[in-house]
């Protein structure tokens, strides 16, 4: 269980790497701006990562129990919760963002290059939300091969292919950022469609 969950965090710093490379072609405000939305994009991963950890030992329990029903009610109940939470955050982070800046940096090229990459990331972390609630349960239920290569590839390898393929025939900050949601879309297609697959093979109760 904990070697692709390693192998995974490897693969997400080598896809940041890349997309930090292309982004240093934009010059040091691009570069100053990247790293303060990183700051304030934490305060998600934090809680992201407190979502998953939850459902991972609460479906573990229950796997390990039997009680298949409580599995299919907690991932319902993990995934409302953190879906509302998302949105909440994103609302938050839309509104207030530019005096989130503020505290990183008083330079107005930075903070609106600032803005401009959280106004592309930050709409798309309800899509993100299937991802670590549908990997973390099957993560709990020893299933963690292929939850690991969708992962990877969805999520890691697209970026990279993006930023390799993609951003030199329209090179922009935009572009570039365009590799986080669309990644985690597609990423959450696919564990949508595995888990439940996944899901139907347990017992009734």
């Amino acid at each position: 269980i904990g070697i692709p969950a390693g192998f995974q965090s490897v693969m997400y710093n080598l896809a940041n790497v890349t997309i930090q490379s292309a982004l240093n072609a934009f010059g040091t405000d691009a570069m100053a701006a990247w790293t303060a939305f990183g700051k304030i994009d934490s305060l998600f991963w934090m809680i992201s990562g407190a979502f998953g950890t939850s459902v991972t030992t609460f479906v573990g329990q229950n796997y390990g129990a039997g009680k298949y029903d409580r599995i299919r009610k907690s991932v319902k109940v993990s995934l409302g919760m953190f879906f509302g939470t998302a949105i909440a955050i994103s609302l938050i982070m839309i509104t207030l963002g530019q005096y989130m800046f503020y505290l990183f940096t008083t330079d107005d090229t930075v903070i609106e290059i600032g803005m401009q990459i959280l106004r592309l990331i930050v709409p798309a972390y309800a899509t993100f939300v299937f991802i670590e609630i549908y990997s973390g349960a099957l993560r709990a239920m020893g299933d963690v091969f292929i939850p690991m290569l969708m992962t990877c590839g969805g999520v890691c390898i697209l970026r990279i292919l993006w930023i390799l393929v993609v951003v030199p025939m329209n090179s922009s900050i935009q572009t570039i950022m365009f590799s986080y949601p669309i990644s985690w879309i597609l990423t959450s297609i696919l564990f949508f469609i595995y888990f439940h697959r996944k899901q139907g093979k347990l017992p009734a109760r």
